[in-house]
């Protein structure tokens, strides 16, 4: 049986990580030599949202209207609300699998809180508010989820006020998010029966919000 596996890097410089510096990452290499791998074009803006929605709908901003992570409240100028998954209002590809009786297990994906009911498993990642909220799909997940990291007080949904922290704890910060991302990705992996499995790694925009000045030469800094 063919199965899909998506692991997105949210803010990957493409031209560092496909082309300079390939053959540092073999992971990587191995997997654009024996997957699927091609060049796309991006939103407009090319942000985390609406790009994450537009990806999965293979929707436009124009079509989802979402062009940002705050929207207008309608009917007015002033006022702004964070964006959620209840202002994606068109299918996105779990829903369509959901359909055929395919099951898929959705790990960290922006823009998926509150989380959807699919054929599978969902886990809402980045804009989740806080590990007491109900961010799991099926609600009783969320128990499993956190005993593989230990407990609620070790569960990370994010790094917060990553741009005031000073740059070596950040890189420490995000590395044991990363490390926490990936236990809980590969116990449901072994664990689950899926036929699509997507999971997106926030801790790469966070290092380039940051960590970028330091890297680019022409940064004005």
């Amino acid at each position: 049986m063919t199965r899909a596996l998506v692991i997105g890097l949210d803010s990957v410089e493409p031209t560092l990580v496909f082309e300079r510096w390939r053959d540092e990452l073999p992971t990587i290499s191995a997997l654009t030599r024996d997957g699927l791998w091609g060049r796309v074009a991006t939103t407009v803006p090319p942000i985390t949202c609406p790009a994450w929605p537009a990806s999965l709908t293979g929707l436009n901003p124009g079509h989802l209207g979402l062009y940002d992570l705050k929207y207008r409240v309608p009917g007015t100028y002033t006022r702004f609300g964070i964006v959620s998954s209840r202002l994606v209002r068109k299918p996105r590809v779990w829903d369509y699998l959901t359909r055929s009786g395919k099951r898929s297990i959705s790990l960290f994906v922006p823009v998926t809180y509150p989380p959807s009911e699919i054929e599978g498993l969902m886990v809402a990642g980045f804009l989740t508010p806080n590990v007491h909220s109900d961010f799991t799909y099926p609600p009783q997940l969320k128990e499993e989820l956190l005993s593989v990291v230990g407990g609620p007080d070790n569960y990370i949904i994010d790094v917060y006020d990553y741009r005031r922290i000073p740059p070596r704890q950040l890189y420490e910060q995000l590395k044991a998010k990363t490390e926490h991302d990936f236990k809980i990705i590969r116990h449901f992996l072994a664990k689950e029966r899926w036929d699509f499995f997507m999971t997106v790694i926030m801790s790469i925009d966070r290092a380039q919000h940051t960590l970028w000045k330091f890297f680019d030469r022409e940064h004005p800094r």
